[in-house]
C-alpha cells in the first residue's frame, strides 16, 4: 500500500476534508437568506450522491486507485427549528499490496438562530470503528463566545465572531450578493475540536458538464444541465499553522437551487474528485 496515498485519505476522513465537504454541502442552504429574494424561490433541500475517485497523483511509487461513495442528506430550515445533515463517505483504497476501506458518518444539527450546534462523527476502518466524537457548541447570547462540550475531552472555548457552517455560508453569500470576490470567516464544524480560518473565492456563474447525466428523482425532478453554477474555491487554515499556506484546498459547482457538483478535495501530492450521479429533493418544509 502507498503508505503516502493512505496517509492523505485517513486525513481527509479525519479532519480537513470532511470539512469542505460539510460547507460544499451546506452553502444550498444560504439561499433562504432575504438578500437573495430572487433564489430563495428555488431552494430545494435534497439527498446527493457523489461517485468518487482519485485524479491527480504526484507521489513516488506504485499508483493506487480510489473508488467510493459521497452521500448527503439536508433537511430543514426555520419552520423546522434547524439544520439536519446527514453524510455518509465510503471509500476502498487498493494496490497490488492489498487494500483498505473507509466509512465515515457525520450527523449534525445546527440552531435556525444560529446559538447551537450539535455534531457526531463515526469512522470505521476495515469495518472497525477506528475513531468518534461528539459534542454540543453553546454560542453566549450576550457576548458571543462558545463553550464547545465533546465527550470525552475539556470544555473548549472559541471567541466571539466564530461561526457554525451554515452561519457562515450565509455570511458567503450575503458577500457574493455585494459583488465581492471573496469571503473569509472562522469556522466551526465540529469535525476537529477547533475553530479554523476559512477563505472563500468565487466567480462568475457557467455552465457545468458534471450536470450532464445525473439521475434527477423526488419533488419537482429540476433540471440541472441547462443551468449555470457559481465556480467555489475554498482554502483551510489552521490556527497553529504559522506558515501562510492552506492545510487544505477544494473546489466545486453551487447551483442556483442549492445542489453541489464537480467537487475536487486537492491535496499536496492528489486530488480527490467526486462526481454527481443521483439528487432526491424533497418538498419543501420536510423535516
Amino acid at each position: 500500500m502507498n503508505d503516502k496515498l493512505l496517509v492523505q485519505l485517513m486525513d481527509f476522513s479525519t479532519g480537513t476534508g470532511l470539512r469542505s465537504v460539510v460547507l460544499s454541502v451546506l452553502v444550498w442552504g444560504l439561499f433562504c437568506s432575504p438578500v437573495l429574494a430572487g433564489a430563495v424561490d428555488q431552494t430545494r433541500m435534497h439527498r446527493a450522491v457523489y461517485d468518487l475517485s482519485v485524479g491527480r497523483q504526484d507521489i513516488e511509487g506504485d499508483q493506487a486507485d480510489l473508488s467510493g461513495r459521497m452521500v448527503v442528506d439536508w433537511r430543514g430550515g426555520p419552520s423546522c427549528g434547524g439544520y439536519t445533515m446527514d453524510q455518509r463517505f465510503v471509500t476502498l483504497l487498493a494496490d497490488e499490496t492489498g487494500s483498505v476501506s473507509s466509512d465515515l458518518r457525520l450527523s449534525t444539527w445546527e440552531a435556525a438562530d444560529f446559538h447551537e450546534f450539535h455534531y457526531e462523527r463515526i469512522d470505521y476502518t476495515n469495518g472497525a470503528v477506528s475513531d468518534s466524537a461528539g459534542g454540543v457548541a453553546i454560542r453566549d447570547a450576550k457576548t458571543g463566545v462558545i463553550t464547545v462540550d465533546q465527550e470525552g475531552a475539556d470544555p473548549v472555548t472559541l471567541p466571539k465572531g466564530t461561526l457554525f457552517p451554515s452561519q457562515y455560508n450565509f455570511a458567503l453569500m450575503d458577500a457574493i450578493n455585494a459583488g465581492k470576490k471573496s469571503f473569509t470567516g472562522a469556522l466551526f464544524d465540529g469535525t476537529e475540536l477547533h475553530a479554523s480560518e476559512v477563505t472563500a473565492f468565487f466567480g462568475r456563474p457557467e455552465k457545468t458538464e458534471d450536470a450532464v447525466g445525473v439521475k434527477i428523482t423526488g419533488d419537482g425532478k429540476e433540471p440541472l444541465k441547462s443551468v449555470a453554477a457559481w465556480p467555489i474555491f475554498m482554502s483551510y487554515f489552521d490556527p497553529d499553522n504559522n506558515e501562510g499556506t492552506p492545510s487544505f484546498e477544494m473546489r466545486f459547482s453551487l447551483f442556483p437551487n442549492g445542489v453541489s457538483s464537480d467537487i475536487v478535495f486537492i491535496y499536496s501530492d492528489m486530488d480527490m474528485r467526486g462526481r454527481l450521479v443521483d439528487v432526491n429533493y424533497y418538498k419543501p418544509g420536510a423535516c
